[in-house]
């Protein structure tokens, strides 16, 4: 809308909440259950919004709800809530729902426990196959428009005057360098950090989070699953996902209140214990043991305080909080929300800010303006189509004029010199952790990319004139964060 801007992540852009979720762009079936019909129409709006806008990133997905004769809902109640959603998507592009026997079910899902299975309903919804990367589409946006951005800067203080924020402190947790930034007004988008954040400000602002830990188990799909399941897991009746993901199966997730720090949340083994205990109750088969875990990741859903409620009923719905009360002025906080709906939280917040300073509000063009107006399918571009969707013709052509190869790293490896380095150069990759968990798919394979890290390490090293010592630390500090994060489920008991 014309406004300067800067943003400022302490780790790397979407190392938080965004890449450690079950990866669905979903209007919130659930939701209904508790009478949150507006955040279902916003969520069902948001979704049709980001298929179009990133189609090389959110896709249509199949999911269906097994009905059991002694499940949490009948089948009159399923089709009442599915009628339900179908209204409150009115505009969407996707089918409407359907209505399976129990021979449809387990001819579409061979392996379902087919134990007092009386049918199911069929409904799609959108899965963001990599989040990380939607996240770094909006900020490549975000900096054609003349925002500035700056991962791996920590926000340490707040500048002020009088009662009034003026600005942030910043350190760059690489260099170590300090630097100070002026603004009318700062927004706290921080997720699972915000009251971390807040703690800068004002020493009165009560907690504002509570957040809710989900975990999530991706084995191989050798049982070429096509759509998803969706059901109530037995033990606590929350949602459980089994989704098509890949070249994987998804599983998850668990929802369990969580008090640390959200930098050192990793996923327990009562949790990877639920995961399997669950999965192997909807499909006995599908999985034996932890053996058969390629990885496992968690992250924190950012929600609202609320202890009376249990976990599953308190609401996804996004809040705005204006700190101007707690002695904070010109500080405004993002309470909440869920990546469905990130781009009306920002049109919501953008429109509050414009009120707060007394501007005339501008118009707000993010749901209509295409963000990817042009899609290669040149074959030799699939694989950075697939991750750069229209910026792979650019990353290509950059490639031919620097003599980067577009051939993989290795045999079995998708991923070329020219995404690395591109990566680098375009992308504000700075370390190895950066450009194997969130400029390509190499964490994701089933060794998780340590056989090439050495070599994605070198590349890099090249182009940000790394000595050996610094290449030799960002393997070590890769393959620490693999073995604690996503290989838990080995090193965890």
């Amino acid at each position: 809308r014309g406004y300067h801007v800067r943003l400022f992540e302490k780790n790397d852009f979407a190392s938080g909440t965004s890449w450690t979720s079950s990866k669905l762009i979903h209007g919130g079936l659930r939701y209904l259950e508790h009478g949150e019909i507006g955040l279902v129409r916003e969520s069902l709006r948001e979704r049709e919004i980001l298929l179009h806008q990133h189609p090389h990133l959110v896709r249509p997905i199949r999911l269906t709800v097994p009905i059991y004769r002694h499940g949490k809902y009948g089948r009159l109640a399923m089709r009442a809530g599915m009628w339900a959603y179908d209204l409150l998507s009115f505009d969407k592009s996707l089918p409407r729902f359907s209505v399976y026997t129990h021979r449809a079910v387990r001819a579409r899902y061979p392996g379902i426990n087919a134990q007092s299975l009386l049918g199911g309903v069929s409904y799609f919804d959108a899965q963001a196959i990599y989040p990380e990367r939607l996240v770094l589409d909006n900020i490549h946006s975000a900096v054609r428009y003349g925002a500035e951005v700056y991962n791996h800067t920590e926000v340490t203080g707040f500048l002020r005057s009088k009662a009034r924020i003026t600005g942030v402190q910043t350190r760059n947790t690489l260099t170590g360098e300090e630097a100070e930034y002026t603004a009318d007004m700062v927004i706290n988008t921080s997720g699972p950090w915000v009251d971390h954040v807040l703690k800068h400000a004002q020493k009165n602002i009560p907690p504002q989070l509570g957040g809710t830990k989900g975990s999530h188990i991706v084995i191989r799909n050798t049982i070429a699953l096509q759509d998803a399941l969706y059901v109530n897991a037995r033990r606590d009746g929350r949602p459980f996902f089994i989704i098509p993901w890949l070249d994987y199966i998804l599983i998850g997730t668990t929802d369990l209140r969580y008090e640390g720090h959200p930098d050192t949340v990793f996923p327990e083994s009562h949790e990877i214990d639920y995961l399997i205990e669950e999965a192997t109750h909807v499909m006995p088969e599908l999985i034996s043991g932890r053996d058969d875990i390629v990885f496992s990741f968690c992250g924190i859903r950012p929600l609202p305080r609320d202890e009376r409620r249990h976990t599953g009923a308190i609401t996804r719905r996004h809040g705005i909080l204006d700190h101007q009360r707690e002695g904070a002025e010109g500080l405004v906080s993002l309470i909440g929300g869920k990546l469905t709906t990130y781009r009306s939280a920002a049109e919501q917040m953008v429109d509050h800010i414009e009120k707060s300073l007394g501007i005339t509000m501008q118009p707000c063009r993010t749901a209509t303006e295409p963000m990817h107006p042009l899609m290669h399918h040149d074959t030799e571009l699939l694989p950075l189509t697939a991750m750069l969707g229209s910026d792979a013709g650019a990353a290509a052509q950059m490639a031919q004029q620097k003599n980067w190869s577009l051939s993989p790293v290795a045999p079995d490896y998708q991923t070329s010199e020219a995404q690395i380095r591109y990566a680098v150069q375009e992308e504000w990759a700075r370390t190895l952790s950066d450009v194997m968990l969130r400029r390509t798919r190499l964490a994701y394979s089933p060794d998780n990319g340590l056989p090439v890290a050495h070599g994605v390490a070198s590349i890099m090293g090249s182009a940000l004139a790394w000595s050996q010592e610094r290449i030799t630390a960002e393997i070590q500090a890769y393959t620490a964060y693999v073995n604690a994060y996503l290989q838990a489920h080995r090193h965890r008991s």
